[in-house]
C-alpha cells in the first residue's frame, strides 16, 4: 500500500518543510483513533459536568455516560500502549501520554464521587489538563483535528441535502 507524503513545518530547522518517515506516517495513522477517542472522552466528561449542574436534582441517570467513558478509555489505553512513535512523532506521543494520565485522574474522580456526577476540583483540573494536552498533540502533527466538525449541525444539513447549502437555517433564531 502506497502512503502519502505527509509534511509539516519543522520550526527546529528554520521553518523548512520536512518529509515524515515511514515510522512517523505509520504512527500518525495508528494514533488518530486514539486521539479521536480521547477527544470523545473529554467531551463525555464535559457533558457529565453539564448534566450534573443542570439536572442532578431531578434524578437523571448518568451512570451510563460514565461507564461508556470508562469502557472507551480502557480501549484507548490498550491502543496507546501498542503505538510506536517515530523520530518526529515522539512529541505528539508525549502529549497523548500526558492526556491519558490526566484522563485517568478525571475518570477516577468521577467514579469516586457519591453520585458519579461530580469531578471535584481535582477531576475538573485534570480534565482541563487533558484537553490542553490534546490541543498540543493536535498542533504537533498534521491531521489531528481538535473539533470533529463531521458531527456538527451544518454537516448534517450538508449530508442530507440534494443541494447542499452552507447556512444553518433555523439553528439560531
Amino acid at each position: 500500500m502506497r502512503r502519502k507524503n505527509l509534511r509539516f513545518a519543522d520550526t527546529q530547522e528554520g521553518g523548512r518543510e520536512a518529509l515524515l518517515g515511514l515510522r512517523d506516517r505509520t504512527y500518525i495513522e495508528e494514533s488518530k483513533p486514539v486521539f479521536e477517542d480521547m477527544r470523545q472522552i473529554v467531551n463525555q466528561l464535559s457533558g457529565l459536568l453539564l448534566v450534573s449542574h443542570a439536572v442532578h436534582r431531578h434524578g437523571f441517570v448518568v451512570g451510563d455516560l460514565l461507564s461508556r467513558s470508562q469502557s472507551l478509555f480502557a480501549d484507548v489505553r490498550e491502543a496507546f500502549d501498542s503505538l510506536t512513535s517515530g523520530p518526529r512523532s515522539g512529541h505528539h506521543h508525549l502529549h497523548l501520554r500526558n492526556a491519558i494520565e490526566a484522563l485517568t485522574v478525571a475518570l477516577t474522580a468521577a467514579q469516586e464521587s457519591a453520585s458519579g456526577l461530580h469531578l471535584g476540583d481535582r477531576g475538573l483540573n485534570a480534565l482541563k489538563v487533558a484537553w490542553r494536552e490534546l490541543i498540543h498533540a493536535s498542533d504537533a502533527l498534521p491531521g489531528f483535528d481538535r473539533v470533529d466538525l463531521s458531527q456538527s449541525c451544518c454537516a448534517q444539513h450538508f449530508r442530507n441535502s440534494s443541494q447542499p447549502t452552507f447556512s444553518c437555517q433555523g439553528a439560531i433564531p
